[in-house]
């Protein structure tokens, strides 16, 4: 069973864990350099898939997700730009950037690039257009393009607000600095 060593290493970005063996994409030869980097665990997995969801146990963390990159027909594919928005700006650590959605819009708008905005504009259209669902819909807006944000605790469906979100991306700015309305 292959062999996997889980490091903890400080550098000047923080602290961090890196899982180095055998069958890591980025190969044995990549240990931490830093100074004071040390083996914290041995893992025997299968995989490396196995190995990183033990490290996320052994470590208390959520349960690992694994990144599959893009595929051809993915909605990361589909929708680029709305994936770099929904994916970039309502991550899981959202909350700690912005106190509610509408600043997160207003924080995209004000970095995005006018053709960015509009790219974003376009595939809600198209998303929403394709997606008759609203339980299709949410699985994309959550599985596919990495949305953390969850509207429908605060009354409003995934639907509606993504129809609030491209009003607000078009009209500008968003209308108000609370939760965002029920449209």
């Amino acid at each position: 069973m292959p062999r996997f060593e889980l490091w903890f290493h400080e550098d000047d970005e923080g602290a961090a864990y890196e899982l180095l063996g055998d069958e890591v994409p980025r190969g044995p030869a990549n240990l931490p350099a830093e100074p004071g980097a040390r083996i914290v665990a041995v893992i025997e997995a299968e995989s490396y898939e196995a190995a990183k969801q033990r490290q996320h146990e052994l470590l208390g963390w959520e349960p690992y997700k694994p990144f599959r990159g893009a595929r051809p027909g993915s909605a990361e594919t589909a929708y680029p730009e709305l994936f770099q928005f929904l994916g970039g700006y309502f991550h899981q650590d959202w909350a700690l950037d912005a106190t509610t959605p509408t600043e997160v819009v207003r924080g995209f708008l004000a970095e995005a690039p006018t053709e960015q905005v509009a790219g974003v504009v376009a595939e809600v259209d198209r998303l929403l257009a394709g997606e008759p669902s609203d339980a299709a819909l949410a699985r994309v807006v959550y599985e596919e393009l990495g949305c953390d944000y969850d509207p429908t605790p605060d009354g409003v469906s995934v639907r509606d607000w993504l129809r609030h979100v491209r009003a607000s991306l078009t009209a500008g700015a968003p209308p108000g600095p609370d939760v965002d309305p029920a449209v």
